[in-house]
């Protein structure tokens, strides 16, 4: 759900009830500050990856009597180069700080497990929202009906399937969408040009 959206129905204290959320996994997990700069990074300025590990081994099979080779590729971020950027210094300042403290932690991030901790993370941002919510998700799927919409010289069957859903807040309607006329128009002259081609009898939108 986008942020904007947010604030329209619920209004102003449920968003930041929603920002502060995001806040803190963001303070709290240096895995999810480096995934959301390098999602900003890889979108508007360069490479996701910066680089990467390569390793194989043999592996027999006693069965048949063979082996066969096992390759392996790890992609990595190198934070000690992307300090040279000035949007990563601080977050490569953090993990020279973590790598002094702790010597075991490599010097190269590998991204596979940063993508885990930040899905494991997003996630945690999608429940709160579900949790949040439940009940509107819920009285929006009731709200929802089919209608169907007959073309002309077209008997029995209709032709056309589309959905026409009602947008509702503690059971208000705010507002009702639906196909409109000149798209069904289109349809049919859609329909009528391809008739000779095709034996389209069912066409369904949608939304």
């Amino acid at each position: 759900m986008a942020e904007s959206a947010l604030s329209e129905l619920y209004g102003d204290a449920v968003l930041k009830a929603h920002q502060d959320f995001k806040s803190q996994l963001y303070d709290g997990s240096f895995g999810y500050r480096v995934m959301e700069r390098l999602r900003n990074h890889a979108q508007h300025q360069g490479l996701a990856v910066n680089s990467q590990t390569f390793s194989g081994r043999w592996l027999f099979d006693p069965e048949e009597q063979t082996r066969r080779r096992i390759q392996s590729f790890t992609p990595e971020l190198d934070l000690t180069q992307m300090a040279l950027l000035p949007k990563w210094r601080a977050l490569a300042a953090q993990y020279a700080a973590m790598r002094e403290a702790d010597p075991e932690l490599p010097e190269r991030l590998n991204l596979l497990r940063l993508v885990r901790v930040y899905m494991s993370d997003l996630g945690k941002i999608m429940i709160w929202l579900r949790d949040g919510f439940d009940a509107d998700l819920d009285a929006w799927s009731k709200a929802i009906t089919a209608y169907r919409d007959l073309i002309p010289e077209r008997d029995e069957a209709a032709s056309l399937s589309g959905t026409r859903a009602i947008r509702i807040r503690d059971y208000e309607v705010l507002e009702e969408m639906s196909i409109s006329d000149t798209v069904l128009e289109d349809i049919r002259q859609l329909q009528d040009e391809n008739r000779p081609l095709t034996r389209h009898d069912l066409f369904e939108m949608r939304i």
